[in-house]
């Protein structure tokens, strides 16, 4: 699975990267040329280099146990809303998850769990971009 991580220099960006204390804002998951990223209106397929043009990225691979699993479970949540509350619970990491909704991170987490290689710890409360980026890859 590819990873790719995302960040510009807009003050939401730098807002979550101060909270976080990470280099990146954003994360999506590649795959067959496409991004699939939750943003603020749900959780959408965008065409790679539209995600790229938007600013500095990096692009993490991680092997998965099943990698088709993680594709179908990732294009299933395409159309799902965008996890406000899980956001804004993140900083008190407080467990306010909707898993029909998703913000950016916790859907890559997901998608790699439903791949049977979870990339975070199932009792973290929240996920961040940040969470992501510290874990080795492949």
């Amino acid at each position: 699975m590819q990873v790719i991580f995302a960040t510009d220099d807009e003050p939401l960006s730098k807002l979550i990267r101060a909270i976080t204390s990470c280099r990146w804002h954003h994360v999506g998951v590649v795959f067959d040329g496409f991004v699939i990223e939750a943003r603020f209106i749900g959780v959408i397929r965008t065409p790679i280099d539209d995600f790229k043009a938007r600013g500095e990225y990096q692009i993490v691979n991680h092997k998965l146990d099943d990698e088709d699993a993680a594709l179908k479970f990732g294009m299933a949540q395409i159309g799902k809303g965008y996890d406000k509350a899980g956001l804004i619970s993140f900083p008190f990491r407080a467990r306010w998850q909707d898993n029909t909704r998703w913000y950016c991170s916790e859907l890559v987490a997901a998608i790699a769990e439903a791949g049977g290689t979870p990339l975070v710890r199932s009792d973290l409360s929240g996920v961040s971009p940040r969470d992501l980026w510290v874990i080795p890859n492949d």
